[in-house]
């Protein structure tokens, strides 16, 4: 049944809702929430939730014909690239987390980008030692790109269908065009002089009078199509393009960088151990290093469970509300304080155990930091970038098999280059290193020098690059009767808080979770409170957080959204429940 020429209908009967089960009553702070028809999808077999609709249905069709959640993975992959591109693709990285049902086993599987060998430790900073004045775009911040590598082993390893049949409908559909949404056409306005740059993103993404693709445009993207045409046959990507990238990456219309044929042929993706933390009854199965979104989620939570559960209505009470709030944000100021110290690629650390910040002696300590009443909030601003753009999916298989996985190319659009002749962008995933080097290195700092990693459990030990420090959050929860929740978000450092919040939100308010993901978002990186502009009488917020001591960004700081969390609850009877952000364009499919 051709992609553009019917609407997708696996299980007719089971139809999206539009409705939440409950309707909060106005406060001061917190207004009612609001649904979005088509964010919730419950389905009898298999559940997609993705950042796109069109990926999500790519997905559930793959599980339709007896594909696995790893099978389906590789094709919601492959259509996010070609119909979110500002977020992800073939030139970034990932991290995987899967669930074998028949094992119970929690797999990890790390995408991230590598540091090219010939990198320098001062290479953010101009002749003066200062951080460039751009240091996202070009060549220069471009890392050996992770995702194929990932999205490959976790295929090798749980797939059922033979790779070439899972890229059908991007490949269909990267021929045929696709409308432009409402994401993508208000991030390429607000990218437009700075994609304009490179003549190979122009070519794909703007017309011929210069002007940027709109609001249901379409898109066709030739290019890509040949290439998931690759990927789905026997050719090895890490060597067919690593001259392409080379070449794309040191002769860059801006900053030409240090990533070389090398570099990307001798990329290879890294099984990691999973880390396991508990929160009043449910288990998280987390990503460690180099991403310190998973570490940084448990000590958040471990903190708060030094606290007693929240007994006030916060729906009724704007006093208990502000006690909820001021409780995560003091639980992630002092975590996002640990994240800064300690984390980093563990390969490049051996000497700090970075699992330590969840000893519970440890986190006994952090809290009575967080919530001594004597503390003084009014930290600096930490240093780096607010933003940053990603994306994650969900995944529940027939099997009950699971993946989460959040997958990124770095800033909107990365470093704004496609790769000439292959239609994908390149990530700009090195600008995640610390700019300027400290004394003695921190963890997170530029280090050129090669070192020899086991890459997996089955391969040797082989020279490999530094990967920078992420804040990427996969998670896979059990309730307390065992049955799995996948979630996590896009959203550059905020990404923790927004995972921590719709976690807290599930588990503390006792949510469904359609509203705990719907739920307003506040983040505290060991900085100022930060607010989105939706969902909260933000004035009213932020004076009654001022008067508990916070310093809060101005209004004009704070983001339209925060996140776009895909999840995917499995229910009594093993109903699957997929759940897409309103926030943003996402969608969830399923059959």
């Amino acid at each position: 049944m051709p992609l553009l020429a019917t609407l997708f209908a696996l299980g007719s009967l089971w139809t999206a809702e539009s409705a939440l089960p409950a309707e909060f009553p106005d406060s001061l702070i917190f207004p009612e929430i609001v649904a979005v028809e088509g964010k919730v999808l419950r389905t009898p077999d298999f559940s997609v939730a993705s950042g796109h609709p069109l990926a999500s249905d790519a997905g559930a069709r793959i599980l339709a014909r007896g594909g696995t959640a790893a099978d389906a993975a590789l094709a919601v992959q492959a259509m996010l690239a070609l119909v979110e591109p500002e977020g992800s693709g073939p030139g970034g990285g990932c991290f995987i987390l899967y669930y074998e049902a028949a094992t119970g086993k929690v797999t990890a599987i790390d995408g991230r980008e590598e540091l090219p060998a010939a990198a320098r430790p001062d290479m953010f900073l101009d002749e003066n030692g200062q951080p460039l004045d751009d240091i996202f775009s070009g060549g220069l911040p471009v890392g050996v790109p992770g995702t194929i590598a990932a999205m490959d082993d976790l295929h090798r390893r749980f797939g059922r269908l033979r790779k070439g049949e899972l890229f059908d409908d991007s490949y269909e559909l990267a021929n045929k065009g696709f409308p432009v949404g409402p994401d993508l056409a208000l991030e390429l306005e607000q990218q437009a002089d700075r994609l304009r740059r490179f003549p190979s993103t122009r070519k794909i993404y703007f017309h011929k009078d210069g002007s940027p693709y709109a609001l249901g445009d379409t898109l066709r993207n030739p290019d890509y199509a040949k290439f998931v045409r690759m990927w789905g046959g026997h050719i090895q990507f890490y060597h067919a393009l690593a001259p392409e990238l080379e070449k794309a990456v040191s002769k860059a219309a801006f900053r030409p960088g240090y990533l070389t044929a090398d570099d990307v042929r001798g990329y290879r993706a890294l099984e990691r151990e999973v880390i396991y933390g508990d929160y009043r009854g449910w288990r998280l199965a987390v990503m460690p290093p180099p991403t310190s979104g998973g570490i940084t989620l448990l000590e958040i939570l471990g903190i708060l469970e030094t606290r007693a559960p929240v007994e006030d209505d916060v729906f009724e009470d704007d006093g208990a509300l502000v006690d909820y709030l001021d409780g995560i944000a003091r639980a992630s100021r002092v975590a996002f304080a640990d994240r800064g110290a300690y984390l980093g690629d563990p390969d490049w650390s051996p000497d700090i155990h970075m699992q330590g910040l969840l000893d519970p002696d440890f986190i006994i300590e952090r809290a009575r930091v967080a919530f001594d009443p004597e503390a003084d909030l009014t930290v600096e601003e930490s240093q780096g970038k607010l933003g940053g753009h990603t994306t994650h999916f969900s995944i529940v298989d027939s099997d009950g098999n699971v993946v989460s996985c959040t997958t990124t190319i770095e800033q909107l659009f990365g470093s704004g280059m496609v790769l000439p002749h292959f239609g994908f962008l390149l990530n700009n995933q090195l600008s995640d290193f610390n700019w300027m080097p400290s004394d003695p290195p921190a963890p997170n700092d530029v280090d050129p020098e090669r070192r020899m990693v086991k890459k997996a459990a089955r391969t040797p030990r082989q020279p490999a690059g530094k990967r920078p420090r992420s804040s990427m959050c996969p998670v896979i929860m059990f309730d307390p009767e065992g049955r799995p929740l996948a979630l996590g978000s896009p959203g550059g450092s905020r990404i923790i808080g927004t995972v921590a919040g719709v976690v807290t939100a599930l588990v503390d308010l006792d949510l469904s979770l359609e509203e705990a993901v719907a739920f307003p978002r506040i983040h505290c990186r060991n900085s100022p409170v930060d607010l989105e502009s939706r969902g909260w009488n933000r004035a009213a917020l932020a004076e009654s957080l001022s008067a508990r001591g916070w310093p809060v960004y101005p209004p004009s700081r704070w983001p339209l959204y925060q996140g776009d969390v895909n999840a995917i609850r499995v229910l009594n009877f093993n109903v699957k429940e997929g759940v897409s952000d309103p926030r943003r364009d996402g969608a969830p499919a399923g059959g």
